[in-house]
């Protein structure tokens, strides 16, 4: 606890008249008490910056419960594990209803996802051609259980939980995104060094850091100053990569303008996401299956587009792309003739609200096309 000047001075005062008994004028102009005067205030600043010295110490070195209170000052718990979420195709009959809440499941660890929409086969084809002999449309699944047990790799979900009539399939042709576990000690301190570095109002830092403190479900926003509308516009993306509901949306909003001096309105959105699509055509190694170097690809790419890598408004770069490709040690060669990215050979660059999603990955390996492949057998048929 820091002490001021003036505590240290009465103290100074009272252990002076305990010791020494013949000296008992003390007033505001006598000499002993312009020297306990200067000695408080000297003390003063030490205590000071000891304490402060202790406080960085503690932040730097507290664990668990310890590490909770200090961060408690700030504003901060702990995160929970955080849901996963994943691109999934429907195939089916066009015209045939997928269900808001549809739920399908993973052949590999039964991981539960249901849909975040419904879609209309037919209707909501993501732009690019889908190796189907009939329709594929794509809709966001979002997990039911969190951490890394809600996670699924590329080809793991296969079945309807329920099967719906006019559907025939379902497979996610990526990884899924999020799944994160409950937050470690580190990255609990990591949050409460980077919020006491946020010194004002007015800087984007400030509003991202009041709308993690609102919901911890938050992982990182984009601020927009819309000074047309004297408003503060904040694109908000979710931990596990879901979205937001309308309910949660207008809480951010309000517990943020508790916060706002300027006055300004807060009006929160969920981000959206820039659908990446990418076609490769490769020659592998003799030794891996075609089926394995595929999924072993999509992490790869995964890991590089992954929306919680990459920031709002970035560039997802073409020659980035190619090398995460070539990097694979059973890749001996791509063919950059059939190479595209978003049907492009450009890099592709997000507007400023937006983050980039992997969500396609097509081509040939071996010459031979990827619709083969064992685990999409379920959904090509």
């Amino acid at each position: 606890m820091i002490k001021k000047a003036e505590d240290i001075q009465s103290g100074l005062i009272v252990d002076f008249i305990a010791a020494q008994p013949k000296v008992t004028f003390v007033g505001l102009n006598s000499v002993i008490r312009g020297i306990f005067y200067a000695i408080a205030n000297v003390l003063s600043d030490i205590w000071n910056d000891i304490t402060q010295e202790k406080r960085k110490n503690q932040l730097q070195t507290a664990k668990g419960a310890d590490l909770y209170t200090i961060a408690a000052w700030s504003n901060i718990s702990p995160r929970g594990a955080a849901k996963a979420s994943v691109v999934l195709v429907f195939n089916g009959t066009s015209g045939t209803v997928v269900p808001l809440g549809t739920r399908v499941k993973s052949a590999v660890n039964n991981a539960v996802y249901e849909t975040a929409n419904a879609i209309t086969i037919g209707r909501n084809s993501i732009g690019t051609p889908i190796l189907s002999n009939t329709l594929g449309d794509t809709v966001l699944g979002t997990s039911l259980l969190t951490g890394a047990q809600a996670k699924v790799q590329a080809g793991d979900i296969n079945a309807l939980v329920t099967p719906i009539t006019g559907i025939t399939s379902v497979v996610n042709l990526v990884p899924s995104t999020g799944g994160d576990d409950a937050e470690t000690d580190e990255q609990v301190r990591s949050r409460v060094i980077a919020k006491n570095e946020i010194y004002s109002q007015g800087v984007q830092g400030y509003y991202v850091a009041m709308a993690q403190q609102a919901n911890e479900d938050v992982l990182t926003a984009y601020t927009r100053f819309n000074y047309a509308a004297d408003r503060v516009d904040l694109f908000l993306l979710r931990r596990g990569s879901g979205s937001f509901s309308s309910d949660e949306l207008l809480a951010l909003s309000t517990y943020l303008e508790k916060f706002n001096k300027g006055g300004q309105v807060i009006k929160c959105y969920n981000c959206e996401s820039r659908e990446i699509a990418v076609n490769i055509e490769i020659t592998s190694l003799i030794g891996i299956t075609a089926d394995q170097l595929y999924k072993d690809i999509a992490v790869s790419l995964s890991d590089y587009i992954d929306r919680q890598c990459l920031a709002f408004g970035a560039d997802v770069l073409a020659s980035k792309i190619i090398d995460t490709v070539l990097n694979n040690t059973n890749v001996l060669e791509l063919d950059l003739a059939t190479f595209t990215v978003n049907g492009g050979l450009t890099d592709v660059q997000c507007d400023t609200t937006k983050i980039p999603r992997f969500s396609q990955l097509t081509g040939k390996i071996n010459g031979v096309s990827m619709s083969t492949l064992t685990f999409l057998q379920s959904y090509y048929a």
